[in-house]
């Protein structure tokens, strides 16, 4: 692998698979991270494939508009705790990012903090609501949040070191 660096993309939109499996070296999920495995929901895909997302999940930020106007389909869903135990990720992740517009902060509340240590995350908010939302799960379950005058959309967190 490239920089000698190991993966797991997850990318339930479907324009987007053909170009990953042909010029990504990594474990490639296509099924939806959210808060649970199993579960079919609407996605929205939108005229530009960055701003595609689950429609109960992505009407609150300033791309709603084009998400509601996108072409629906069904993608299966998976937790990413479950994402991470079936491709084998370890227990020490040096990057995490999650962007999934909208559903963050739920993805988070159910992610696993004590059995995977991530040494720094980028969490898409889109300075939305759920900035400060992430900003305070993130703050309890030991990280700090770095560079917001940097970050844009996301927030940027590493652990605190105690």
């Amino acid at each position: 692998t490239p920089f000698g660096w190991s993966g797991i993309l997850a990318e339930p939109n479907p324009v987007w698979h053909a170009d990953l499996h042909a010029n990504r070296c990594c474990a490639i999920d296509t099924r939806c991270v959210y808060t649970s495995t199993g579960s079919t929901l609407t996605f929205m895909a939108t005229d530009d494939p960055e701003l595609s997302g689950l429609a109960d999940a992505s009407g609150d930020d300033h791309n709603a508009e084009r998400r509601a106007a996108g072409q629906a389909s069904d993608v299966r869903t998976v937790s990413l705790n479950d994402l991470l135990e079936h491709h084998g990720a370890p227990r020490e992740i040096e990057y995490m990012s999650i962007d999934t517009e909208g559903s963050e902060f739920d993805i988070l509340e159910q992610f696993a903090f004590d059995r995977y240590d991530v040494r720094l995350f980028s969490i898409e908010h889109n300075h939305t609501d759920n900035e400060a939302r992430i900003d305070a799960l993130m703050a309890g379950k030991g990280y700090v949040r770095r560079f917001p005058e940097f970050s844009q959309w996301d927030g940027w967190y590493v652990r605190r070191k105690d």
